[in-house]
């Protein structure tokens, strides 16, 4: 038998830097959207695409920290593709709520997609921490 290959069929949505520890520096050199500001804990900028609104990236102790892609709720069919376009890349673990989160293939970090009124349909990053017992 041979390896069956899951094809990614939906494409327009730029996924942010998920590299957990960067400094700004490191994203302000790769990201190619417009920035539209900056602060001391974090970098906005513009989406790339119909589909994308604003990603925020977000540092604690100059360090990344998680990432929010906030999407156009203008655009027809967004919560479909969006909702679709994570199924193709990630592991669905759970849902919380109205709360949907996926898992990375490496599991080094979760993406909760959700909607609420301040940012509506968005995607947050969200590095998971390794939680060690002591016996």
């Amino acid at each position: 038998m041979g390896k069956t290959a899951i094809k990614q069929n939906f494409h327009g949505i730029l996924e942010p830097l998920v590299n957990f520890g960067l400094q700004k520096y490191h994203i302000k050199s790769f990201e190619t959207r417009g920035l539209l500001r900056e602060s001391a804990g974090g970098i906005l900028y513009s989406g790339q695409s119909r589909k994308e609104k604003e990603l925020l990236y977000a540092f604690q102790d100059g360090e990344l920290n998680s990432c929010i892609l906030m999407f156009n709720m203008q655009e027809a069919n967004i919560a479909a593709d969006v909702a679709r376009f994570y199924a193709e890349r990630y592991k669905l673990s759970g849902k919380i709520g109205d709360m949907y989160i996926f898992e990375s293939p490496d599991q080094s970090f979760s993406v909760a997609v959700s909607t609420n009124k301040e940012m509506g349909l968005h995607a947050m990053y969200i590095r998971n921490r390794q939680k060690t017992l002591v016996n």
